[in-house]
C-alpha cells in the first residue's frame, strides 16, 4: 500500500462524497491484502491509524451511510436480549472508536459502559458523546495485553463491534484469552 498522502486527506475531507470513497477502497484494499498474506502488522497498522485519525470527525456520518451500516444498533439490540433488566452491568467496548456503540448502548438503559480503543482521535469524539464512563487507550497489541491492568471478573458483558477483522492491523484470537480473565462467570463476550 503506498504512503498516506496527508495532503490528499485533507483535500478529499472537503469532499464528503469523494472521501466516503476513498475511505471504503482504502480498508476494503487492506483488508483483501491481509487475507492474501501481502501485509505485515505495523504497515498496516500504521497506514489504518493514520486514516482513522484523519477522519475522527466524519467517522460516524461515514459508517452509517456505507451500505445502511447497523453493526452499532444491532449490537445494542443484542446486549438488551443477553442482560434483561441488568442496567448495573458493567461493559467494556474494545475497539469503540467514536462510541457509536457505547451511545447505542447507553439509550438501551445500560449506562456503566467504558471505552478501550488505540486510536485518540476517535477516542476524542467518544469523550464529547459522553457515553461512556471510563476511556482507555490502548497500544493496539493483538494480544490484548494492555488488558493486563484490568482486575479479573471486572465485567459482566465485553462487546466488540467491527474490530475483529482478519487484518494483522486488529486485534487478534489471541485477545480472547485476555477478554475471558476480566469477564465475569456468566458473563458474555458479544462480538458483531
Amino acid at each position: 500500500m503506498p504512503p498516506v498522502n496527508l495532503d490528499k486527506l485533507a483535500d478529499l475531507k472537503k469532499d464528503n462524497e469523494n472521501w466516503q470513497k476513498y475511505l471504503q477502497g482504502t480498508f476494503k484494499e487492506s483488508r483483501l491484502r491481509a487475507l492474501a498474506g501481502q501485509i505485515e502488522r505495523g504497515e498496516d497498522f500504521e497506514v489504518q491509524q493514520k486514516l482513522y485519525a484523519h477522519f475522527a470527525e466524519v467517522y460516524d456520518s461515514c459508517a452509517i451511510s456505507n451500505d445502511g451500516y447497523r453493526g452499532h444498533e444491532i449490537l445494542a439490540e443484542e446486549v438488551k436480549l443477553l442482560l434483561g433488566g441488568n442496567q448495573d452491568a458493567k461493559i467494556l467496548d474494545i475497539g469503540s472508536g467514536t462510541g457509536l456503540s457505547g451511545e447505542k448502548i447507553v439509550l438501551k438503559g445500560y449506562p456503566h459502559v467504558d471505552a478501550l480503543d488505540c486510536n485518540v482521535p476517535l477516542l476524542e469524539v467518544a469523550q464529547r458523546k459522553g457515553c461512556y464512563e471510563r476511556i482507555f487507550v490502548s497500544g493496539g497489541n493483538p494480544r490484548g495485553e494492555e488488558l493486563r491492568f484490568i482486575l479479573d471478573n471486572t465485567y459482566d458483558m465485553i462487546v466488540s463491534v467491527g474490530t475483529f477483522w482478519v487484518s494483522p492491523s486488529y486485534p487478534g484470537v489471541e485477545m480472547f484469552e485476555m477478554m475471558s480473565r476480566i469477564v465475569k462467570p456468566g458473563g458474555f463476550i458479544l462480538i458483531v
